[in-house]
């Protein structure tokens, strides 16, 4: 029996090793590449971005600003550090690391609009995070969420990886130096949108309008505050920027119907932050440069980056 006992030992310690061996060769091959989702985390983590200029917000930001374009007409470096589904504690989670690993910038470009003072328990995309579970910034963050990472996921060796073995093959390709793995079709954090229109936003628009115009929740105010006097004593220039919906959508944001739009003009007042508003921007007349009625296409983010940038040029000095 002790003889069993002690092989059973020795199997389950040398399983446990080989799992934890190849759990450290995916995780540190993940962040070498550049799949869609780690390219941006990855040259964060490694401070290659220093930027002049940031865009935060979710995926509002991110599929609307052409840093090309920025770049070219405001003369300043810029980065889109926009993420899909991330409500603001997710937002102030990358910023953060952002600033742990590279030179803060001189200003940025606040995307805001129905769902910054809002609250959300969705996680979206849950596993562009698994190479970077020892950040305890993002765990702490995530931990909020209705998808948070169970123990298993957390700490038994490749537990997280399980269903994901496309994401293992490319951790141990990457790590190992193999060429022409999976790669990213982003610039510098952006790339224009594609997809066929989808009515799903207007639905849930006229469902939840009363939530749209009106659901500001305190601890997500007061961690917004929190950011503007951060990036107040850093001497970190902030712009807000509220981003064109199409037309059928736009009488929800509106300051004299919109208790968010109310707030969020107050806040730019009180802070002495230029506020650019767009939500009534001709670009919400032409269908063809959304694909649903709050998201740009790729060529209505072309449109609009020309635009705004333009405009920002009167705020924003190299």
């Amino acid at each position: 029996m002790r003889k069993v006992f002690i092989k059973g030992f020795f199997f389950v310690s040398i399983s446990l090793l080989l799992l934890y061996t190849l759990q450290c060769i995916v995780n540190k091959g993940l962040k070498k590449s550049r799949m869609q989702y780690y390219a941006t985390w990855n040259d964060i983590y490694d401070g290659k971005i220093n930027a002049d200029v940031l865009i935060c917000g979710e995926s509002r930001a991110k599929l609307t600003y052409s840093p090309r374009i920025l770049d070219s007409v405001l003369g300043m470096d810029c980065f889109n550090l926009g993420i899909n589904g991330a409500h603001l504690p997710l937002q102030m989670a990358r910023l953060k690391i952002y600033l742990q690993h590279n030179k803060k910038p001189k200003y940025i470009i606040q995307s805001v609009d129905f769902h910054t003072l809002c609250d959300e328990d969705h996680l979206v995309d849950y596993d562009q995070f698994l190479p970077y579970l020892d950040d305890t910034v993002l765990t702490n963050v995530i931990n909020g969420y209705k998808e948070r990472f169970t123990i298993p996921e957390l700490y038994f060796p490749m537990f997280r990886y399980n269903n994901h073995l496309n994401l293992v093959k490319e951790g141990i390709f990457c790590y190992f130096g193999f060429k022409n793995r999976a790669s990213s079709n982003l610039y510098k954090g952006f790339a224009g949108a594609s997809f066929a229109f989808d009515d799903f936003f207007i639905k849930d628009m006229h469902k939840d309008a009363d939530a749209i115009k009106n659901c500001i929740d305190p601890k997500i105010a007061e961690q917004f505050e929190d950011y503007l006097k951060f990036c107040k004593a850093n001497d970190i220039k902030l712009v807000f920027v509220y981003e064109p919906v199409m037309k059928e959508v736009s009488y929800l944001v509106q300051p004299d119907s919109s208790a968010i739009t109310r707030a969020l003009t107050g806040y730019a007042k009180e802070y002495n932050i230029p506020f650019l508003m767009y939500f009534n921007d001709s670009i919400g007349l032409h269908k063809e440069l959304f694909i649903d009625h709050v998201h740009l296409r790729g060529n209505g983010a072309e449109i609009f980056s020309r635009e705004v940038a333009q405009d920002l040029k009167a705020v924003v000095k190299p």
